[in-house]
């Protein structure tokens, strides 16, 4: 498995498709992707609504556990808070999403509040925050790209 940082729109095609939204990229909309040895799209990544302080994450898989990784873990926080300098990063997790509510607070997220009707069909949306010093995966030992 690898991990590119490559802006294709092969890859924010896939997100777009698996989370509903049109995302595209742009200099406020970057991403990360976990790729099969053949190329194949495991996961993707996506930053978008930067502030300066703190931008949104999205995250698209295929449905499968093979796109996480720890090097897919390392380099997903290392873009917000070391490469930009955020001090903090937020996702909204669709209410009736049980496996990303899960993985959220599994991975550090904070449960901050709730978007009401956030999302298509009236349904609520579960407000996460990580501060750059709650990240534990910031620390993993992996070697960094040149």
């Amino acid at each position: 498995m690898q991990v590119s940082d490559e802006q294709r729109a092969e890859y924010f095609e896939f997100a777009s498709s698996v989370l509903g939204e049109r995302f595209e990229h742009g200099p406020l909309t970057k991403c990360l992707s976990s790729l099969s040895d053949d190329g194949e799209i495991l996961g993707v990544v996506l930053y978008n609504r930067f502030t300066g302080r703190d931008c949104m994450i999205h995250v698209a898989s295929n449905e499968s556990r093979r796109w996480i990784s720890r090097e897919m873990l390392f380099w997903t926080f290392w873009v917000p808070f070391e490469q930009y300098g955020l001090a903090r990063i937020t996702g909204l997790v669709r209410e009736d999403n049980a496996e990303a509510l899960r993985f959220d607070r599994s991975l550090g997220f904070v449960e901050e509040g709730r978007v009401r009707q956030a999302f298509d069909g009236g349904y609520d949306g579960i407000l996460f925050g990580m501060l750059r010093e709650e990240c534990r995966f910031l620390n993993m030992k992996l070697l960094k790209r040149g």
